[in-house]
Order: structure tokens, then C-alpha cells, then sequence
């Protein structure tokens, strides 16, 4: 099992969603092509490791699935599925949703997102995001990351590089859908409420947090997932913050996705 620092961890996610939207641009310049492989990459290249620089390192594993029928449109375009034990023996289920949108090319536009469908996905999955790709450097994030740790001082070495020298930019963020919603923006201007898609899944997802969870509003993601198949593409993740073994969600059905295979 690779072991990495979680500054390193989350650089190496940084530099796999980095390197499939340069290339994906302007050739394969679609939500469904980036979203894909972006999750296929991970998989393929950090299949499974242990995470260290906190006081309970952590271990994690995962695994893409892609919908083997056509998709639903009132759940997203990727499925985060986590499965996470801490290390006093709670069992944490839940889905991160996330709807991905390509910018506009020449332009500062998601001409894709539209008020009706971001009603309907936030009113089914509250804590679901915008996943915004952007063939140019997105920077307008830094603030975000900056307000947890703003008692810091603002020139020091250690603060500088936490923040900057893993994400100084991104070519993906992720925007909680309900302010999409509320502010009627479709443009860049959403940047200034994003973080880098790297930390929303790194710090936030795997950590248990902006998940629908499976016994309560997750009840529907569950629905969806199972009997009419929902998000094109799943990304199974287990964490484990403990001594025991990190395992994969068991509870995605067969019958609406199977793995994704290749060169794998």
C-alpha cells in the first residue's frame, strides 16, 4: 500500500484531474468523457493507500463503476459512494452528487447549467455540488481555502505552503448547488464560491462530510442508484481512520453498474 503525506495526497489527486482536462481539451471537450476518465484515473493510479500528518492516518480504497444503461437527469453526473469507520468502530454510508459542467469555449459561460434542473437537484440532494471544468487556470478559490486557518499568519512559510503549494490552481472546483441556485450566476463568477474538486474530496468527502446519507435524504440518491440507475459514473471510496481494513460500499446494485474496464 503506497503511504503519502496528505499535503502529497492531495497533490497527486491535483495532478491526475489536472492532466485529463489539459488533454481533454479542445478534442474530448465533454462533461461525460472528463468525468469518466477523471474517476478511472484515480482508480488506476491510487487504488489504495495510507494517508499520513494527521494524529489517526488513513487508509483508503476505491474503485469507478460506470452506468450500464442510460442515465437518469435528476441526480447528478458522478456519485461519490463512501463508506467510512473512524476509529472508535462508527460506520458512516453516504453519497457526495456532484453535476459537471464544461466551460463554454471562448467564453466566460456554462451555458449547460440550467435554474430548473439545479431545483430539482437540490431539492433532492441538498449538499450536492457543481463540478466546473475549465480548460484555464481557476485561482479565484484561494480565499476559500484560507478562512479555516485565518488566525495563521498570513506570510508564513507553513501557511503559504499548505494552501498554495498543492492547489496554487485547478482546472476543476466544486460549487455547492444551492448557491448556484440562489445567485443565478452561470459563469466564472461561481469560482469565487468554489474550492478545488481535490479538496472537496479529499477533505471533505472522505472525511464524512457533504454526504447524503444512506438513512435519511440519501434514502432517495438510494433510489435512484439502485432501481432506475442515477449518476453515469460512481466513485466507490472506503476509509478507514482505524487499524481495520478499508472496504468498499457493498450496497450498489449490479444490475444498473458494472466496473469499468480496460488497461486496468
Amino acid at each position: 500500500m503506497e503511504e503519502l503525506h496528505y499535503l502529497q495526497f492531495v497533490a497527486r489527486v491535483e495532478e491526475i484531474f489536472r492532466d485529463v482536462i489539459r488533454r481533454s481539451f479542445p478534442t474530448s471537450w465533454a462533461e461525460d468523457y472528463i468525468t469518466y476518465s477523471i474517476t478511472d484515473e484515480l482508480a488506476r493510479q491510487l487504488p489504495s493507500l495510507r494517508v499520513t500528518g494527521f494524529d489517526r492516518p488513513f487508509n483508503v480504497t476505491w474503485d469507478a463503476r460506470k452506468l450500464r444503461g442510460p442515465a437518469e437527469h435528476t441526480l447528478g453526473d458522478l456519485g461519490i459512494v463512501v463508506h467510512l469507520r473512524s476509529w472508535s468502530g462508527e460506520e458512516i454510508g453516504g453519497v457526495g452528487i456532484l453535476e459537471a459542467k464544461r466551460r463554454d469555449v471562448e467564453k466566460a459561460t456554462f451555458g449547460a447549467v440550467k435554474k430548473r434542473q439545479l431545483q430539482i437537484l437540490v431539492r433532492n440532494a441538498p449538499t450536492s455540488r457543481l463540478l466546473l471544468y475549465d480548460y484555464s487556470q481557476i485561482a479565484d478559490f484561494e480565499d476559500n481555502l484560507s478562512v479555516p486557518y485565518g488566525w495563521e499568519p498570513p506570510h508564513s512559510w507553513e501557511w503559504r505552503y499548505r494552501h498554495y503549494a498543492t492547489t496554487s490552481y485547478s482546472h476543476c472546483v466544486a460549487v455547492p448547488s444551492s448557491i448556484a441556485l440562489v445567485t443565478g450566476l452561470k459563469s466564472t463568477a461561481l469560482y469565487k464560491y468554489s474550492i478545488p474538486f481535490s479538496v472537496q474530496l479529499c477533505s471533505r468527502y472522505l472525511r464524512g462530510f457533504d454526504l447524503e446519507h444512506r438513512d435519511t435524504a440519501v434514502s432517495k440518491v438510494n433510489r435512484f442508484i439502485n432501481q432506475t440507475g442515477g449518476p453515469r459514473t460512481l466513485l466507490l471510496v472506503g476509509v478507514s481512520t482505524g487499524e481495520a481494513e478499508p472496504t468498499l460500499p457493498q450496497w450498489i446494485s449490479n444490475d444498473f453498474y458494472g466496473p469499468i474496464t480496460g488497461d486496468r
